[in-house]
């Protein structure tokens, strides 16, 4: 039928836009090569590349390396994907400008090369690079295909910090079903992530229900009318004290 027609379409689109980003790997530059593996970390000598710097570059420049960035790694049977998780300058040339530099990656899934698939990603790495492999920035297409949209029920919390115009998706029940915890310092927004994901959920699951504790009644004026406030001065049937032992 049509729709399927045009459904089939759009995944086509999608397919050949993810293997477009996947499979030119040779027009990114190298940012080092691996020195050490040792479970699902990885260590990188840096290049020069990795230190470059362009006129008007942006957080999406792809010849600098930064700490939460995404990186690609080439091997015989798959795409290795990571994670900057640190940075650090070695020696300096002539002038002081850095020559080279260490980083450490933390290894997070990979897709069969080459990719075909949005969603060919999948976590956990079966085919570990090799020593001396090379590191390149992962491209849009990467990145898309790793935070492609699940197709489990799931809600849309904002857009990844790596590119713009990229969503961030939660699944809801893996959330839900486990235990999980919001941690930041003082300030740096654990009750606004908090506050989002909920409203997030309660929008698309319209007869769900949240009880929150919440002592220091930040989250009342939040919610608005979507929540009840229940206190010592509204419960009804008042406090019940229990009798002392003896």
């Amino acid at each position: 039928s049509p729709p399927k027609c045009t459904e089939s379409a759009s995944i086509a689109r999608a397919a050949i836009h993810a293997f477009k980003g996947l499979a030119m790997p040779e027009q990114q530059p190298v940012l080092g090569r691996i020195t050490a593996i040792k479970g699902a970390r990885a260590s990188v000598r840096l290049g020069e590349d990795a230190f470059k710097e362009t006129a008007g570059a942006g957080k999406d420049d792809p010849s600098q390396a930064r700490v939460g960035d995404l990186v690609r790694i080439k091997t015989p049977r798959s795409i290795v994907y990571g994670i900057v998780n640190t940075l650090a300058i070695s020696s300096y040339g002539a002038g002081g400008a850095p020559q080279s530099g260490q980083m450490d990656i933390d290894l997070i899934g990979e897709s069969p090369a080459p990719a075909v698939t949005p969603s060919s990603f999948q976590r956990g790495v079966s085919c570990v690079p090799a020593l001396g492999a090379a590191v390149s920035p992962a491209t849009r297409g990467d990145t898309e295909m790793i935070y492609a949209a699940p197709t489990k029920a799931n809600v849309k919390i904002g857009t990844i910090h790596q590119t713009d115009g990229i969503a961030a998706h939660l699944l809801i029940d893996d959330l839900l079903n486990k235990h999980f915890a919001i941690l930041g310092t003082t300030g740096s927004g654990k009750s606004c992530a908090a506050t989002l994901i909920l409203k997030s959920i309660l929008d698309a699951c319209s007869h769900g229900h949240v009880i929150m504790l919440d002592p220091h009644d930040e989250y009342k004026s939040a919610f608005g009318d979507r929540a009840e406030s229940v206190g010592i001065d509204n419960l009804q049937g008042g406090v019940v004290v229990p009798e002392p032992s003896t």
